[in-house]
């Protein structure tokens, strides 16, 4: 949601999804809420995330290969809470949510880490081939 709140809702149910929130048509269903207001801010900053045509397409340049571009100090504290929310995420939402992903990939991408990046992208399609 635009507001950084993450819900997870445990169905069968009819949602009205709005950009702030969502609710059961039935006013049966509660979502369990996260609220990562990190994610409302880091997604900003994702050129993936921004524009559309890379996101639909699945391609997005690697600037310079896939090299990990040399942190500073706060880009390394930003990448470590970057990884601890990721697995948060990851712990918490369904296992066929990717949300938690799109997370991690859009800020690896915002950090330039594309050789990181490029190895998670792997992972995943191992995976994904694994459930085929």
């Amino acid at each position: 949601m635009n507001n950084g709140r993450i819900e997870e809702w445990v169905g069968p149910v009819t949602l009205i999804i709005n950009e702030d929130n969502a609710s059961d048509i039935a006013n049966i269903k509660v979502a369990a809420v996260s609220n990562y207001e990190e994610t409302k801010t880091v997604f900003r900053g994702s050129d993936v995330l921004r524009n559309q045509n890379k996101l639909l397409s699945g391609v997005t340049p690697l600037r310079g290969g896939v090299d990990n571009k040399q942190l500073n100090a706060a880009e390394e504290n930003d990448l470590k809470k970057i990884k601890e929310i990721y697995v948060e995420l990851a712990r918490k939402l369904p296992k066929d949510d990717y949300f938690a992903d799109f997370y991690y990939i859009a800020n690896l991408e915002r950090l330039e880490q594309h050789a990181t990046l490029h190895d998670h992208l792997k992972k995943m399609k191992e995976i994904a081939s694994k459930q085929e």
